[in-house]
């Protein structure tokens, strides 16, 4: 049986043991395996042990972190797992602007800590590194923002309003380019940590 594996997690919620015994990673899609108690079959015997697949196909964006099926944790990994919809986490959407500078940023810690704070309250699973230019430390953000001219940020609208509204707080003039050849993933899947986007997601299991 297959049926939408978002529906499926709206109807019944991870219930333990449930532990991925396995990865199958073909083209752009990806299957995992699970075995423990039938929680999407709704049944009340914790003394039978199921399996059950985890079916995402045309993955895009993102990353799954694979050796949690062969180690200790294995039993864990589903804790935080979820399948929603990407329209719903505006951090996640693509990164169709991308903000230049026209002058030196006076404070760029301060464009650094409103971006970091919009991810972490939005529990977001990228962090401003993935947003703000030559951020992978505070110094190459600080060197690059010194710049007459520079690329200040890429992202999505949430990440355009906060970067626009900074840069004009401190008086920088800025031009912002418009990347609208991105094509939108519908749904967002989280998985021990990691994440990433997919069109479609299925759960195949037996009834019987």
């Amino acid at each position: 049986m297959r049926v939408d594996l978002l529906e499926l997690l709206q109807k019944r919620a991870v219930h333990h043991p449930t532990s991925i015994t396995s990865f199958e990673a073909a083209g752009n899609g990806l299957r995992i395996s699970v075995k423990g108690y039938a929680w999407w079959l709704g049944n009340e015997d914790y003394y039978t042990s199921r399996t059950m697949s985890l079916v995402f196909e045309e993955i895009g964006e993102g990353f799954v972190y694979l050796p949690i099926a062969f180690d200790d944790r294995s039993d864990e990994a589903l804790e935080d797992f979820e399948v929603t919809l990407l329209a719903n986490h505006a951090w996640a959407h693509p990164p169709i602007f991308a903000i230049y500078g026209n002058a030196p940023l006076p404070d760029p810690l301060a464009l650094h800590a409103k971006v970091h704070d919009y991810l972490r309250t939005s529990n977001a699973s990228k962090g401003a590194s993935d947003f703000l230019n030559a951020c992978d430390t505070l110094a190459g953000f600080v060197q690059i923002t010194s710049r007459r001219s520079y690329l200040a940020a890429q992202g999505p609208e949430a990440i355009r309003q906060i970067v626009c509204q900074e840069m004009e707080a401190q008086g920088v003039s800025f031009a912002v380019l418009d990347q609208k050849a991105y094509r939108m993933a519908h749904l967002l899947v989280r998985l021990d940590g990691a994440f990433f986007t997919c069109e479609r997601a299925f759960a195949e299991f037996d009834e019987d």
